[in-house]
């Protein structure tokens, strides 16, 4: 219960904190033109180009969630990761079936509908309307990479550079395939970037829950 309610915690602080500053662009800029979830790309995907573009595109960017990129990073940084809260997967290792409701909370709400509301809705569009498709998505992708270098600082993680050069490129990666997706492989919806990072994200926790 504990646990859920942390994960609760978080989904409410983070829709608060990333949904703060596009609502209020909208409120002041945008509201008499279109809705907010227009706006922000909470509505219905439809598929731009073929739907086995986008099967492969999914199916690419969930393996490239899970891939063990462990493999990359010093020992070293490995023991410091394993006892740090940076890593939010070390909260439910071994917990089995009591990680799989707060895993879900964190993963599909806290974190896959809050940071795509914020990076890939607010940011990307942004972005993109001023300095086109390609230049946008990179730029976000770039700003989202950083972020999380930014927060394993703040959060006094003592990893190397290589563990910060790591850590920019999946989750840049990432950003940019989910930016790539809604603008150009979809009509500019959320929704399936939503789906696609809470599942990466899920199956990393459950790996750590159920191994």
């Amino acid at each position: 219960m504990e646990l859920v309610l942390d994960s609760v915690s978080k989904l409410l602080s983070n829709l608060v904190l990333l949904s703060a500053i596009p609502f209020l662009w909208w409120m002041i800029g945008y509201r008499k033109k279109e809705t907010f979830f227009k706006w922000i790309g909470l509505y219905k995907p439809s598929v731009v180009e073929n739907w086995w573009i986008v099967l492969i595109f999914g199916i690419v960017h969930i393996f490239f969630s899970i891939f063990d990129w462990t493999l990359l990073m010093p020992s070293s940084d490995l023991a410091i990761l394993e006892q740090s809260d940076v890593y939010a997967a070390n909260a439910y290792t071994g917990l089995a079936w009591a990680a799989v409701l707060p895993a879900f909370i964190e993963n599909f709400l806290a974190n896959g509908l809050c940071e795509e509301l914020f990076f890939r809705g607010f940011l990307t569009k942004r972005l993109v309307s001023r300095i086109g498709v390609i230049n946008g998505v990179v730029a976000q992708a770039v700003v989202f990479g950083l972020l999380h270098n930014l927060l394993c600082l703040a959060g006094g993680v003592g990893v190397s550079f290589s563990y910060h050069a790591v850590l920019f490129m999946i989750t840049g990666t990432s950003g940019f395939m989910l930016g790539l997706l809604n603008e150009k492989i979809l009509n500019g919806s959320i929704i399936p970037g939503i789906v696609l990072h809470g599942l990466g994200n899920f199956i990393v926790s459950m790996r750590a829950a159920f191994l």
